[in-house]
């Protein structure tokens, strides 16, 4: 399999709001800050999906907005995905409050599209996990 894919067709669905897991980013200290936080979602998926054998097309989103969510104001990123099962984002929430704690939560339903902002952030084809590289390329995490 290669390293790389190019223009994957991404999943975004607009069929109403869906769970989103909330990340206190301004929080964050030691060696998760200052974004490297995302790591975790991009390994964890490559590992869920390959110990699943998960052979669907998902994608994971992220948006970034003010928030007071964890009680102080401050800087949050919402995670939302669509194509995976319910299962995958619940094991993924746990994973978080493992290694991030009280900075990783549940939040509200949100309603994902490009319009507002979201990013694709972790897409999943051909068994694999992928994260941007370039401009429409996408390079396979854990290579």
């Amino acid at each position: 399999m290669s390293e790389h894919i190019s223009w994957p067709t991404l999943v975004l669905k607009q069929r109403g709001p869906v769970d989103s897991i909330e990340i206190d980013n301004d929080a964050i200290e030691g060696p998760y800050a200052d974004g490297a936080w995302q790591s975790l979602i991009a390994e964890f998926t490559a590992n869920w999906v390959k110990k699943r054998k998960f052979a669907k097309t998902a994608t994971i989103w992220v948006w970034g907005s003010p928030s007071a969510s964890f009680h102080h104001p401050g800087y949050s990123f919402f995670i939302a995905e669509f194509g995976l099962p319910k299962s995958y984002f619940e094991e993924l929430e746990r994973h978080l409050v493992t290694k991030l704690r009280d900075k990783a939560k549940f939040s509200d339903s949100v309603q994902p599209n490009l319009r507002d902002g979201w990013n694709a952030f972790v897409h999943v084809q051909d068994g694999a996990a992928w994260i941007p590289y370039e401009e429409g390329v996408w390079s396979k995490v854990g290579v």
